[in-house]
């Protein structure tokens, strides 16, 4: 229409000191929610937060609703249906002493009036650190190793079903900082529980907070879709196993070549929210590799460049006549 006017606004908040004998602060507007793995938060919400941070302790209590249209979009001279029929109340607690391992916790209650009629409770147990490790001897066999654990699961209603799924993801990047090039190994599994009865009264797949995007840094210096850079499924009725090889030619760049195999827990016809155009058959669980190749530079200052590849290659699960895709995504951003 010509008389409509359009403002994205990705964040907008107020933010107060309180008078506690610990620091603590109000955030009131539109704001971001992440955390290192992007697994259960990276996105804009709306929402009233409170953070507590007697160090090493690191709480947030809030409570948010998704953004109108789920895109940012605020129409100023139009009228526009602002769906909040979905507000969740989230607790994230953290233990965090300098050096040494993370641990946390988190739950999150969502209470969901629209038609989809799902109010489902996440709730899980995470950690990550990084420790150092000596094979032998000689100084260059010294090394790193850089793990994540996150363990979740996933209760309340969906229609007139209870929910009841859990998931696991864990692994950890072994890196030779003493070597020339500094390279390192990548290896991960990741489960999250489907359904075999559909005709009972409790679904047993897992779900993803929708919140998420799944990505981190496995090692180099760009964070990156750890479960695909192509296929990227949401943990959901499937089985991945993750392994990788990667390398800094200098301080600031990384070059990284993963590859994942994909199985459903029970074979389905659908998919989570998955980055491919097909659907699988139904009939056989193997849905098949994928092999990506990442590259990342930031030795310039504000500036970085980031090369995501991906070749996924279906198995069994897509039929017969299924063919490979490829994707592949260069993005240079700078700051100023």
């Amino acid at each position: 229409p010509e008389n409509e006017f359009e403002l994205r606004v990705k964040e907008a908040f107020a933010e107060f000191p309180l008078p506690f004998p610990v620091t603590s602060t109000l955030r009131i507007g539109r704001q971001q929610f992440f955390e290192s793995r992007r697994w259960v938060f990276n996105d804009q919400l709306d929402a009233i937060r409170l953070f507590l941070n007697p160090d090493p302790v690191h709480l947030s209590l809030s409570v948010s609703t998704p953004v109108p249209n789920s895109d940012d979009l605020v129409h100023i001279f139009d009228d526009v249906v602002v769906n909040r029929d979905q507000v969740d109340f989230s607790v994230e607690a953290s233990y965090a002493p300098k050096g040494k391992p993370t641990l946390g916790t988190y739950l999150i209650v969502r209470d969901d009036d629209s038609p989809r009629d799902e109010d489902p409770i996440f709730f899980g147990l995470r950690s990550s650190g990084k420790l150092k490790f000596r094979l032998g001897k000689p100084k260059y066999m010294r090394g790193k190793i850089r793990y994540w654990f996150d363990g979740a699961g996933v209760a309340g209603t969906v229609g007139s079903k209870e929910l009841s799924g859990f998931a696991v993801d864990a692994g950890a990047s072994y890196s030779f900082y003493k070597l020339k090039f500094e390279p390192y190994f990548i290896l991960g599994y990741a489960f999250g529980s489907g359904d075999g009865n559909l005709d009972d009264a409790v679904d047993r797949t897992y779900r993803q907070t929708g919140f998420q995007s799944n990505k981190a840094k496995l090692g180099g210096v760009v964070n990156y879709e750890y479960y695909g850079v192509l296929f990227d499924p949401e943990l959901s009725n499937i089985n991945i196993m993750t392994a990788g090889i990667g390398m800094r030619p200098t301080d600031r760049s990384s070059i990284d070549l993963v590859y994942h195999h994909y199985r459903q827990q029970h074979a389905a016809d659908t998919i989570r929210r998955d980055g491919l155009k097909a659907d699988p058959v139904g009939l056989n669980p193997n849905l098949g590799n994928e092999i990506d190749l990442v590259l990342g530079y930031r030795e310039l200052k504000n500036l970085r460049f980031r090369l995501r590849a991906g070749y996924f290659f279906p198995g069994p699960a897509f039929g017969p006549m299924s063919d490979p895709a490829f994707e592949g995504r260069l993005d240079i951003q700078y700051s100023f």
